[in-house]
C-alpha cells in the first residue's frame, strides 16, 4: 500500500512534485520536526569550535544546514554549496521558512578546480527522483553541474568544519576515517 502511495505523487508534473516538497517541508518546519535522523545529527555541537566559519557540500534539503546555523550563531556564517537545481530550489525555500540570516547560498559544487562535471540521479522504485544518492558521474549524464574552487575564495575567516557528501565530493579531499554513517565526509581545522 505504502509502495502505492509514494507511486501517485510520480504520476505528477515534476512543478507538482516539487510544490508538494515544498509544502511537505514547510509543515515539518512550523512544527519542529525539520531534523535528520542520522546519528552523528545530534552530536554537531562536539564538531565545532568557537570561532570560524562552516561549509556544507551538497546539503540537500537542508536539515544540517539548519542545525549549524543554529549552532554557529548570528555572527558566523555557514555556506552551503548545492549543485542539483530541484534541492537548491527546496533548500532555499526552507531556508526562507526558517528566516535563517547567516548561511550563504551558493548553486554550484565545490570543487578544487572551475569545471563542469556530470552527475546522475538514481530513481525510487516509485520512480521518483532519488537525489540522497546523486553522485557524480563519468562521461556524460542527464545533469551537468558547475563547480567552483573553493581556495580562490580567500574568505575572511577560516572554515572549522566542512560537511562533505562524500558521493559528490569532486575534490581530492581524502575521506578515509572520517567518513561517517550517512556517507558524508567531516573536515576540521
Amino acid at each position: 500500500m505504502k509502495l502505492y502511495l509514494t507511486k501517485i505523487p510520480a504520476q505528477f508534473p515534476k512543478r507538482w512534485q516539487q510544490d508538494l516538497k515544498r509544502h511537505y517541508f514547510r509543515y515539518q518546519i512550523r512544527s519542529d520536526r525539520f531534523h535528520s535522523t542520522e546519528p552523528e545529527y545530534n552530536g554537531l555541537s562536539d564538531f565545532l569550535s568557537v570561532d570560524g566559519w562552516v561549509f556544507d557540500v551538497e546539503p540537500n534539503i537542508g536539515h544540517y544546514i539548519k542545525r549549524f546555523s543554529e549552532l554557529v550563531g548570528k555572527s558566523r556564517r555557514v555556506f552551503a554549496f548545492d549543485s542539483v537545481p530541484e534541492t537548491f530550489e527546496l533548500l532555499a525555500a526552507n531556508l526562507a521558512c526558517l528566516q535563517e540570516i547567516n548561511v550563504t547560498l551558493l548553486n554550484v559544487a565545490a570543487s578544487d578546480s572551475a569545471r563542469v562535471l556530470s552527475m546522475e540521479i538514481p530513481r525510487f522504485e516509485s520512480d521518483r527522483a532519488n537525489y540522497y544518492v546523486a553522485q557524480l558521474a563519468p562521461g556524460s549524464a542527464a545533469l551537468e553541474v558547475m563547480c567552483v574552487a573553493i581556495d580562490p575564495l580567500a574568505l575572511p575567516q577560516r572554515i572549522s568544519l566542512a560537511k562533505i557528501d562524500a558521493r559528490l565530493c569532486a575534490t581530492r579531499f581524502e575521506r578515509n576515517d572520517r567518513t561517517a554513517s550517512s556517507g558524508s565526509c567531516y573536515a576540521y581545522r
